[in-house]
């Protein structure tokens, strides 16, 4: 996140809107997360190849 603020930004943002929504369900917070985690884990592999190995 520390070579793309704008999307670590957003993730704060989107963290913030989602705790306000989901206080008491934590699968739904969660759940709220999976898309832009998943497609910054993506990025992060395609930007530094075999540093992020499952």
């Amino acid at each position: 996140m520390a070579a793309h603020p704008k999307e670590a930004q957003k993730y704060a943002e989107l963290k913030r809107s989602l705790k306000e929504k989901f206080e008491f369900n934590r699968d739904a917070y969660t759940e709220g997360k999976t898309k832009i985690i998943t497609a910054m884990t993506r990025r992060a592999r395609e930007e530094m190849p075999g540093r992020y190995v499952p």
